[in-house]
C-alpha cells in the first residue's frame, strides 16, 4: 500500500511539473479520501520526502481563501495549463449569483 501511495505522490508531483492541476487535485482528493487516511502504518511508512510532497501540494490546492495560492501560482505559469476546473465552475456561478440580471439606465 505505501509504494501505490508513493507513487500517487509521484504522478500528481508530475502533475504538478507539466502544469495539470486538475489532476494533480483529483489524485490530492483520492489521496485525502477516508478509506486511504485510515491506513495509518502505510502513512508511516512512506518516506518524509514523499510526505513532504503531498502537504505541499495539498497546501498549494487548499480551498481556504478562495484557493488563493492556486490562484497565485496559476497566475505564475507559462506555457500550456489544465486548470482546475471547479474553481472556472464555481468563479462562473458566482458571477451569475453576485451581478442582477437587468441593468437599469
Amino acid at each position: 500500500r505505501m509504494y501505490m501511495m508513493k507513487r500517487f505522490i509521484r504522478i500528481a508531483q508530475e502533475c504538478f511539473s507539466i502544469n495539470n492541476f486538475n489532476t494533480m487535485l483529483a489524485i490530492i482528493s483520492g489521496l485525502n479520501n477516508v478509506s486511504v487516511m485510515r491506513l495509518k502504518k502505510s502513512w508511516k511508512a512512506l518516506p518524509n520526502k514523499s510526505l513532504d510532497t503531498f502537504c505541499d501540494l495539498e497546501v498549494l490546492m487548499d480551498n481556504k481563501q478562495n484557493y488563493r495560492a492556486y490562484r497565485k501560482k496559476l497566475s505564475e505559469v507559462s506555457g500550456p495549463t489544465l486548470p482546475y476546473f471547479g474553481v472556472f465552475l464555481r468563479d462562473l456561478s458566482f458571477v451569475d449569483l453576485g451581478n442582477p440580471d437587468y441593468v437599469t439606465k
